[in-house]
């Protein structure tokens, strides 16, 4: 296994644990509902692109803008969106972005559908700092760690993730991503 590819690997795996370290109740506590509510939004289309992104988006909004900006990092390399949308102490964003960083200026590249928001739902909407559980699907693909690697295959997964969010200038931005499960 090249240098860049166990890189990439332990960056991702690293992410991952530090990402899901939380002193607080790991469960989250979205139930399933039978019919849409209000605060689930199941479109992927609803949610605007980063570069359309208003001055002001709801918690779920903001969510789903940073995982769009993510996907759009995963195609492209390009982190811009994603760090907009993100908190300048947020370690974990950090830490989720560094690897498609990584792997871009090794000069690899991402295939796959990145990661797609199932459900989105405030724990508490009258808490402070607000977090949103989403409940994610990581779309299968491959990772090219290099320009001259082959790539990397990986299965779809389903994950519950925990956004905190916190504002900055009237703007949400998150500065938390956990994963639960």
């Amino acid at each position: 296994m090249s240098r860049v590819v166990r890189r990439v690997a332990v960056g991702v795996v690293v992410g991952l644990l530090l990402a899901g370290c939380s002193e607080e109740d790991p469960r989250p506590r979205m139930a399933p509902t039978p019919s849409p509510s209000p605060t689930v939004s199941e479109s992927p289309s609803v949610v605007p692109t980063p570069t359309e992104v208003p001055e002001v988006l709801g918690p779920e909004e903001t969510v789903r803008a940073w995982i769009e900006a993510q996907n759009t990092a995963l195609r492209s390399g390009d982190l811009s969106q994603v760090e907009a949308l993100s908190a300048r102490a947020c370690h974990t964003c950090r830490q989720l972005v560094r690897p498609i960083r990584d792997v871009y200026d090794a000069g690899g590249s991402f295939e796959t559908q990145g990661w797609i928001v199932d459900a989105a739902k405030i724990r508490d909407p009258a808490a402070t700092p607000v977090e949103v559980d989403a409940a994610v699907t990581i779309s299968a693909g491959r990772t090219f760690p290099s320009s001259t690697e082959g790539p990397v295959a990986y299965k779809a997964d389903k994950r519950i993730l925990r956004f905190t969010l916190t504002r900055d200038a009237g703007r949400a931005l998150v500065s938390f991503v956990g994963f639960l499960s």
